[in-house]
C-alpha cells in the first residue's frame, strides 16, 4: 500500500520545485522493489550505490495535468525520507537529486 505522505510529497514538490500551475488531473503511485529495472536504470546517476543500501522503498509516480503533460517521478527512500528522486517530463529527465545523511524528509518539503 502506498502511504498518503507519498502523494503529498510528490504534489507539493511539483508545485514548489517546478512551478506547475496547471491542475493535476491524474495521479498514479505504485510501489516497486528497490532493484526494479526502472529504478536500476538511473543508478548510474548516484555517486555510490551504497546510498540505496538501506532503502527499503521505491515508488513510481505518474502525474498528468490539464494540458496533457505527463510527469514521471521515481522516489527511493526509507519510511521517513527520500534518498533519491528523479523527475521526468514526457521522456526527458528534468531533474534528479540524491541525499546523504538521512535524506530529504517527506514532511519538510
Amino acid at each position: 500500500m502506498v502511504r498518503p505522505i507519498i502523494y503529498a510529497f510528490v504534489l507539493k514538490r511539483i508545485h514548489q520545485s517546478f512551478y506547475m500551475s496547471t491542475p493535476i488531473v491524474e495521479v498514479a503511485v505504485n510501489t516497486l522493489p528497490v532493484h526494479h529495472p526502472d529504478v536500476a536504470r538511473y543508478q548510474y546517476l548516484l555517486p555510490s550505490i551504497a546510498i540505496l543500501a538501506n532503502c527499503p522503498h521505491a515508488y513510481h509516480c505518474q502525474l498528468k495535468n490539464e494540458s496533457g503533460e505527463v510527469w514521471t517521478v521515481y522516489l527511493v527512500g526509507t519510511d521517513k525520507s527520500v534518498m533519491f528522486e528523479l523527475w521526468k517530463k514526457e521522456d526527458e529527465v528534468i531533474a534528479y537529486e540524491y541525499y546523504e545523511m538521512g535524506g530529504c524528509l517527506y514532511e519538510n518539503v
